[in-house]
């Protein structure tokens, strides 16, 4: 497909607001600049990939496990290049965390801990971080997305409530964890709500190509 790059929105989440009150307290600017200048960097390597197959984007939003970015016409753009789009946030930070590791004096362990925690949590198979959007892509066949979007949802929920049970658990060691769960699961839940009005989107798209 043709087009060009054009974000209409680049945002930051409101959940980030209390994280960076919290850092910005705390007297940890510096941290707060390795983290939002980590998040901007995963989310520039998607950007990146959708400008080279020249892919029009909706809109782009940091989130506190990394960003998120919305392309138009999604059941148009081709596997292949859904799939360069999704791995090359990952992509970015992979190559942050090797640069990090020859960085000098007190900066290197604290932007390794950084990137090193940005990919773990992306890579996990859960909607919609990076991982899930993967593995979607790759179920993704003869099938309608909106079908394969549907069954990936049902287990990306319950995925992120087991994952919240063991962050339960290990409380209070795993605070952040459990916030960021908790996150993750409203916003599977918030799409969860919306699946009807994808499917009839993209069944009307499908209809007027055929």
């Amino acid at each position: 497909m043709r087009g060009k790059i054009k974000v209409l929105k680049f945002r930051i989440h409101p959940t980030m607001i209390p994280i960076i009150i919290i850092l910005l307290l705390s007297g940890n600017v510096a941290h707060y600049a390795m983290i939002l200048g980590s998040l901007l960097w995963h989310e520039c390597g998607h950007l990146i990939a959708a400008s080279k197959y020249k892919l029009i984007i909706k809109d782009c939003t940091i989130m506190p496990y990394g960003g998120e970015i919305r392309l138009a016409k999604t059941q148009l753009i081709r596997k292949k290049h859904r799939l360069v789009v999704a791995a090359a946030g990952p992509i970015a930070t992979f190559f942050l965390l090797i640069l990090a590791l020859f960085m000098p004096g007190a900066i290197k362990e604290p932007l390794v801990y950084i990137q090193f925690f940005i990919l773990l949590i992306n890579l996990l198979p859960i909607w919609p971080l990076d991982g899930g959007r993967l593995i979607e892509i790759l179920l993704s066949g003869k099938q309608p997305l909106y079908e394969i979007h549907e069954f990936f949802l049902k287990y990306s929920i319950i995925t992120c409530l087991a994952v919240l049970l063991c962050c339960i658990l290990l409380l209070p060691k795993s605070a952040f964890l459990l916030f960021l769960f908790i996150f993750i699961l409203f916003q599977n839940i918030k799409e969860w709500r919306y699946r009807k009005y994808t499917k009839a989107f993209e069944k009307y798209a499908l209809n007027i190509l055929t």
